[in-house]
């Protein structure tokens, strides 16, 4: 269990985040690969920009039998988000454990509560058989959500903040 919370928080933290504005202005509209037309109003455009080369760095805890685990530390890498539908969005993160370094694009739903996007998964499924519900809300430069598996949960909550430039 200990791995799958791990796990789970490294998908769903390397999925997630943004610097949002208050003001609404023109949409902007894009096509999908399926031949979509895709819009994006400002508050949409200013999520997917926050949600380009940034990283995530936090602290995520267990919550099992009603009861809070200690707080552990977490950084995750987003490449990119993209919309792809209505509600619907593609985030890439990079994943670096041991050996592996690869990034990976993960279809989530983008809901607005006003001017505040959370990002939401229901049972999702996941490597090793595990499925995942999560919410995340996302503002200005920071998040804070709620996720669960079977039988146990947990909370996350950090800052987010542009990846540093390579040096030339």
């Amino acid at each position: 269990m200990k791995n799958s919370s791990k796990y789970f928080n490294l998908f769903f933290l390397l999925n997630t985040f943004c610097l949002i504005f208050p003001a609404l202005a023109e949409e902007r509209q894009e096509v999908s690969k399926s031949g979509e037309e895709i819009t994006m109003n400002e508050l949409e455009i200013a999520f997917q920009k926050r949600l380009t080369e940034c990283i995530f760095a936090g602290e995520w805890n267990l919550v099992q039998d009603g009861k809070m685990g200690p707080w552990k530390k977490d950084k995750y890498t987003i490449q990119s988000a993209t919309k792809t539908g209505e509600d619907k969005w593609v985030i890439v993160s990079r994943v670096q454990f041991g050996s592996v370094d690869v990034n990976l694009p993960i279809t989530v739903n983008v809901f607005w509560a006003g001017d505040t996007p959370v990002i939401s998964v229901t049972d999702l499924d996941f490597p090793g058989g595990n499925t995942y519900t999560a919410r995340v809300l996302v503002y200005k430069d920071t998040y804070a959500g709620s996720w669960f598996g079977k039988g146990y949960g947990g909370q996350m909550t950090g800052v987010i903040f542009d990846q540093p430039k390579e040096e030339e």
